[in-house]
C-alpha cells in the first residue's frame, strides 16, 4: 500500500506544485506504513 501512496504523491506532485502542508501530511501517512 505504501507503493500506491508513493505513486499517488508522484502523480500529484507532477500535476502541479503542492502546498508544503499537504506534502508533510502525506509524509506522515507514509511513516505509518
Amino acid at each position: 500500500r505504501a507503493r500506491e501512496l508513493l505513486d499517488e504523491i508522484r502523480r500529484r506532485s507532477g500535476e502541479q506544485e503542492r502546498p508544503t502542508e499537504e506534502l508533510e501530511y502525506l509524509k506522515r501517512l507514509l511513516e505509518r506504513f
